[in-house]
């Protein structure tokens, strides 16, 4: 991603887009500690462990759930035909 420097103030400012954010951990106002690395800015949200990623542990669940099977209740949702009689007289 490619962005620019803003003026603000004496200083310059970049703007962060929110997924960057979140995946350190941190949200507009948050404290966050700025170094200088092998000559990149290294920006670190202050307290605040990395956010995991949003589909992070789906596959262990969905085994989970398949191995612990579905109930009566979820096999009648699935099994349910799509479309109906009534469904077919339904003017739009």
């Amino acid at each position: 991603m490619q962005t620019s420097l803003r003026k603000i103030g004496s200083s310059a400012g970049v703007v962060l887009p929110k997924p960057f954010l979140a995946s350190i951990g941190a949200e507009t106002g948050d404290a966050v500690d700025v170094t200088l690395e092998d000559g990149r800015i290294v920006i670190v949200a202050v307290g605040a462990a990395p956010r995991k990623h949003p589909r992070e542990g789906w596959a262990e669940e969905a085994r989970a759930m398949a191995e612990a099977g579905l109930t009566e209740e979820e096999r009648e949702w699935l099994e349910a035909p799509l479309s109906t009689e009534t469904d077919a007289k339904l003017e739009w």
